[in-house]
This record gives C-alpha cells, structure tokens and sequence, in this order.
C-alpha cells in the first residue's frame, strides 16, 4: 500500500507539473507585411527575428526566458494590393503550419489592402483555413476562424467584426471596392463563442485588422463597435490585437486591454514583433 500511496503522490505531483507548463505558453503578432510593395529582405530579417526569439531573456520585470512560441498570429494587410506574385512569396515565407521559412504556425486574418472577396488574398484564406494546427471553427463563407491553445480561445476576424456594411464611417465615402465588407464575421464571432467558450469563462482573444486608434475608427462605425461589446459582454475577452495603424499601441477599451501590432516592415529596416506570454488568464505583451 505504500508503494502504492508513493506511485499515485509521484502521478500527481507530474501532472501537477504538466498543468503548470500548460497555463504559461507564448505566441507572436505581427501585422501589416504589405509583400508586393515593402521590402522583402526586411520581411524575411523579420521572419527570421520571430525564429530566434526562443530562449530569449524575457522583459527585465520578468524572470525566465521565453519558450518555443505555439504560433504566429497576422493582423492583416499581408499585401500591399491583390497579387497572386505576392500571395506566392507570402505563403513561400509563412507557410501554414511552420513548414517553410517562419518555423511556427501562422494564423492571419485579412485587411483593406488585401482586396475583396474574389480577389487572391481571402481566397487563400479560405483554402488553408482547413489545415491550421488546432482549429475550433470556420465561418460558414470560410473567411474567419478560430482555433484554441492551451485552453485560451483565439477568434480571427477579419478587417472588423460587423455584418453588412455600414456607409457612415469616415473614410466610407472613398472607397467602392469590396474590401469594405465585413462580411458576417459579427455573427461567426456570436456563434463561435456560443458553440466552443459557451458558460465556460474559459479565456478569449480577439484579432482583426482595424484598431481603436483615431485612424482605425475612420474605417469601421460606432454602431459596429457597440454591437461587438454587446456580442462579447458576457465572456472573458483578456485581450483584442489588430493592425492597420503601422505604430506599436496599447489602450483600453470596456476594460479590455487592445494592441496594435505595427507593421513587420520599418522603411529600410526590420519591423515590429509583439511577444505574448499567456499565464494564469493574463496577456503580458512586449515589443521584441
């Protein structure tokens, strides 16, 4: 009995160790690559930046270092304007699921550059949704999806959350194109919390392309931003992060800590990188 009573005090302790190494993970954001028109060197000096990060010593009000990253979040605007050249090189450097240059699974989402729905960009979206490591649901048309690590829920969405499109934004007026269309992605993310989070309080995080910047809120209305706090209100949203804005940002919204991502591309220079540690139902972000 008492080997018994050490063997079951020896399981427990293991899985109590497991538990733990579960409850902290890492993952990376970037956002707005714009491949046709930025660098391309500079993007692939970014790439390889994210494949270093390992081991890195974490922020100096941290101690540790940082583990292998579970993935690589994109907050959009992969391309500069539609190209299937683009695309191509895109996707030769990301890969899906760390197969090519970058050696982590990407998770992107589309922005106002990367055109509409029949145009090169969303359809890829829709042909490697299906093959993304750890997927929890695609939205009925394809576009959006999520996937869960570690627990935490992860919801792509696109350029914003909205149904139909809404033409009293500030920049509407300018713009004809498809692009605009959020196309349902509001309600994948009503039906997506209620099927795979439900009553749970099981962690969220949030990705699309415009922010809450002053520029980001010319391209998607208030009536959009109120339904979204309406949609997630009753669950644990510990985090949104976007794009758009080209500048590494941090505010508050309902009290819900948002990022914008900046750009993988700074002039003739490598660009930004967010590094996120999940631990305990905690974000903590640091530019890399």
């Amino acid at each position: 009995m008492k080997k018994i009573g050490w063997l079951l005090a020896v399981i427990l302790l293991a899985a109590a160790v497991i538990s733990a190494r579960q409850d902290t993970f890492f993952f990376l954001v970037v956002s707005d690559s714009h491949y046709g028109k930025s660098d391309h060197v500079k993007n692939l000096e970014t790439i390889d930046h994210m494949n270093s990060i390992e081991g890195a010593d974490l922020p100096g009000w941290l101690t540790g270092k940082v583990g292998k990253p579970l993935g690589v979040i994109h907050c959009g605007d992969i391309l500069d304007s539609p190209s299937d050249s683009a695309m191509q090189q895109f996707e030769e450097d990301y890969g899906i699921t760390g197969d090519k240059k970058l050696k982590f699974p990407i998770y992107e989402t589309f922005g106002n550059h990367d055109g509409g729905l029949n145009q090169v960009v969303r359809q890829a979206i829709i042909r490697r949704n299906p093959k993304r490591p750890a997927l929890a649901g695609i939205s009925e048309n394809g576009l959006n999806y999520s996937w869960d690590w570690n627990g935490v829920h992860f919801i792509n969405l696109g350029n914003y959350p909205g149904n139909e499109w809404i033409d009293t934004c500030g920049w509407c007026h300018y713009f004809k194109d498809s692009f605009r269309e959020p196309l349902f992605s509001r309600n994948f993310l009503k039906h997506d919390l209620l099927k795979n989070v439900g009553t749970s309080g099981r962690p969220v995080v949030l990705v699309q392309h415009y922010g809450w910047d002053d520029f980001s809120k010319l391209w998607w209305t208030q009536p959009d931003r109120d339904s979204l706090a309406a949609v997630i209100k009753p669950y644990n949203v510990i985090g949104i992060f976007h794009g758009h804005s080209h500048a590494v940002e941090h505010r508050t919204w309902n009290g819900i800590s948002i990022w914008s991502a900046g750009s993988t591309v700074k002039g003739d220079k490598p660009g930004d990188i967010l590094v996120v540690r999940y631990r305990k139902g905690k974000l903590t972000i640091w530019p890399f």
